[in-house]
Parts: structure tokens; C-alpha cells; sequence
């Protein structure tokens, strides 16, 4: 992929043309071929609204602290919208 570039020579590898692709995901991150973050940003809400409906029945439960549910929510919801950097 050639993110904002006005090059179109063909890139080669060991005398075999490369497949352009208009986005990939790497580590998490999808990319695409304006380099925006558009696609990134929808694409983890996306995943995020999926991993907090897996746990609508904890979040409906009186019987679990609202502590108990922070930690749950911090772990598992929060960590597949944002890339912890160490």
C-alpha cells in the first residue's frame, strides 16, 4: 500500500509484483491508503461496543459492586479501544 504518494511504478520483489491493497491491520491498527484514522478510530469503537455487549448481564446485575464492574470494564472494554505504550 503507498499511503499519499504520487509514485505508481509497480514494486517488485525477487522479480514478483506486490498486490496494492487499499487497507490492512497490523497489531491492531487498521491503515488505509489516505492515512487517515477514520477507518482505525470506527473500527476499535466497533470492537468496543461488541466487547461491552458481551457483558450485559454484569453490567445489569445488582448482586456485583460497581468496583467489581470498573475493573471489568477498565480490563476488557477500555483495553480494546486504546494500545497501552510501555
Amino acid at each position: 500500500m503507498r499511503i499519499n504518494t504520487t509514485n505508481e511504478n509497480p514494486i517488485t520483489v525477487g522479480g514478483e509484483r506486490l498486490e496494492e491493497m487499499d487497507s490492512f491491520t497490523y497489531l491492531g491498527s487498521v491503515t488505509d491508503r489516505e492515512g487517515g484514522t477514520d477507518v482505525d478510530v470506527e473500527a476499535r469503537i466497533g470492537k468496543a461496543r461488541a466487547a461491552f455487549n458481551m457483558f450485559r448481564n454484569i453490567w445489569k446485575s445488582k448482586e456485583i459492586r460497581i468496583e467489581t464492574k470498573f475493573r471489568i470494564f477498565n480490563s476488557n472494554v477500555k483495553s480494546v479501544v486504546f494500545l497501552r505504550q510501555e
